[in-house]
């Protein structure tokens, strides 16, 4: 996810980094790479995810809804028509805001993540037993 305002721009801009994108070896997010990174680029300002976040979704799911609901039927002449389409739609949106309701319940993802160990374990056998999930009250 980019929040900047374009090249030249004396703003800092925001990046919102997977740590799963961190190569292997490199020291983690506080590693050299990652660093020299930092350092060669002072304006962006790097946001790393927690490793198992579903705040995440949440990013994913409105770039999503932007998409689907304003640019991908659009047409825009210019760079500015598509940053004031996209800006319309934002204040718009955070005008009306609609709390995010979780509509999942907890057996379907208890069987969900059943189901996915299942498939994982067919393709690569695990290294080390991994607990079982049976209830959410478990830990």
């Amino acid at each position: 996810m980019l929040c900047g305002f374009g090249p030249g721009s004396s703003q800092l801009s925001g990046l919102i980094c997977c740590n799963c994108l961190v190569p292997a070896g490199s020291g983690g997010v506080q590693g050299p790479v990652v660093q020299s990174c930092r350092r060669a680029r002072r304006r962006w300002h790097l946001h790393f995810t927690p490793t198992s976040s579903s705040w995440l979704n949440l990013v994913e799911r409105f770039f999503k809804d932007l998409t689907d609901r304003r640019l991908r039927r659009g047409v825009f002449s210019s760079v500015p028509d598509l940053v004031r389409a996209m800006q319309t739609w934002i204040a718009a949106r955070n005008a009306d805001p609609k709390p995010v309701t979780w509509t999942a319940a907890a057996d379907e993802i208890i069987d969900k993540v059943k189901r996915g160990r299942t498939s994982l374990s067919r393709l690569t056998p695990p290294k080390t037993p991994s607990p079982q999930v049976t209830s959410l009250t478990e830990h």
